[in-house]
């Protein structure tokens, strides 16, 4: 059976970033809700550290380490959410992650043309990468000693935690990075692979926004990134294709 490899570093995935459309992912992925989960990856195609490697074998596509396909979705469902619901003019982003930073930012910045400011708490710069983002879009960034500061004056906060704040009706929060459970108090809570007393992420995305906020807070939880595949590292990998990026493991 035909397999392809391709290894990128971080650079090269956020150039990889720049030509995928967040929104239309996350719109193909949860209407055509992928559930299966590819077979383990050969041990060649394993990046090294801060790397990430696209394969495509016989049609099947994966991405390793199988924590970077987590962040890259729950940064492509929080980028299209955010699309969806953040009405045009200036919007602030808060930032409560430990890591991935760059993923959602190069999401956010993809799908929002007028994310100006984000409020980072848990990833700072001097991460050239993340400077470089910064810098490349015109965001300017600032700093939260807490992840409840982050909240303050943000459109949408992305946290891999959970904050201990009360919504207000204007607030959009994502939930990403690990399983979430338990209420959200009377914020109404969308997820891509909803419990009980949940509602469907790929409903949220098809109401009129302006429904969806008058409501009052909105939470999405990020849980199954399986959902995202083979959508997303078959955009990846196709975008780096077209672009001439990344090695091959045997090279």
């Amino acid at each position: 059976m035909p397999t392809d490899y391709l290894e990128l570093d971080d650079h090269e995935l956020w150039a990889v970033v720049q030509d995928c459309d967040p929104i239309e992912m996350a719109h193909r992925a949860l209407a055509r809700r992928y559930s299966g989960r590819a077979g383990p990856a050969p041990a060649r195609a394993a990046p090294g550290p801060g790397g990430v490697a696209l394969a495509l074998t016989g049609g099947g596509v994966r991405i390793t380490p199988p924590e970077r396909l987590a962040t890259l979705w729950g940064a492509t469902v929080a980028a299209a959410t955010a699309h969806h619901l953040i009405p045009p003019g200036v919007v602030v982003a808060g930032l409560v992650v430990e890591g991935g930073g760059v993923d959602y930012l190069a999401m956010l910045c993809r799908a929002l043309p007028d994310l100006s400011h984000v409020v980072l708490h848990g990833e700072r710069p001097p991460d050239p990468l993340l400077t470089d983002l910064l810098d490349a879009h015109g965001v300017r960034a600032g700093y939260a000693p807490s992840p409840e500061a982050a909240f303050h004056g943000s459109d949408i906060v992305i946290s891999h935690g959970r904050v201990q704040r009360p919504l207000s009706p204007r607030h959009v929060l994502i939930e990403a990075g690990e399983p979430r459970e338990g209420p959200a108090g009377t914020a109404r809570v969308f997820a891509d692979r909803p419990l009980p007393g949940e509602r469907d992420l790929g409903d949220l995305l098809t109401w009129p926004p302006s429904a969806v906020r008058a409501a009052g807070p909105v939470v999405v939880r990020v849980r199954e990134p399986a959902y995202g595949a083979p959508v997303l590292p078959a955009r990846l990998f196709q975008a780096a294709l077209s672009r001439d990026l990344g090695t091959r493991p045997d090279q």
